[in-house]
């Protein structure tokens, strides 16, 4: 079952503050880092009212999530343009794909939510 880490409020307009994730072979705690080579990390986004419609995707491929250091198993969200998914919570999950396995594996690691509150000034 993945693990819960709901995403810091995000600002409507704003660019997307910065989210890192690390990912380890066991617990936080051995600080054994988990290699990411041959993997590929994906994040969909969804309107908690509305979980038919993807409202984004963020990958490597498309510059929304970039490498810190993939053989150590550190990526971080890299959104350049201002959040326009318009107020309200928003749920995702994180699956990677292991790519070096035949069949290639899928593992979901974290599912949560974060909320994108109304912008004033616009």
């Amino acid at each position: 079952m993945p693990s819960i880490f709901n995403i810091p409020n995000q600002y409507n307009g704003d660019t997307f503050e910065e989210v890192r994730f690390n990912m380890y072979v066991n617990s936080v705690s051995d600080s054994t880092r988990k290699s990411l080579l041959d993997a590929t990390p994906r994040i969909q986004i969804k309107n908690k009212k509305d979980l038919s419609t993807v409202v984004d995707t963020w990958t490597i491929d498309n510059s929304k999530l970039e490498w810190i250091s993939e053989e150590n198993g550190q990526f971080k969200i890299a959104i350049s343009d201002p959040i326009d998914y318009g107020a309200g919570t928003y749920v995702y999950d994180l699956q990677i794909t292991y790519t070096n396995v035949n069949p290639a594996k899928v593992k979901t690691y974290l599912k949560g939510e974060f909320k994108v509150l109304n912008e004033i000034t616009t």
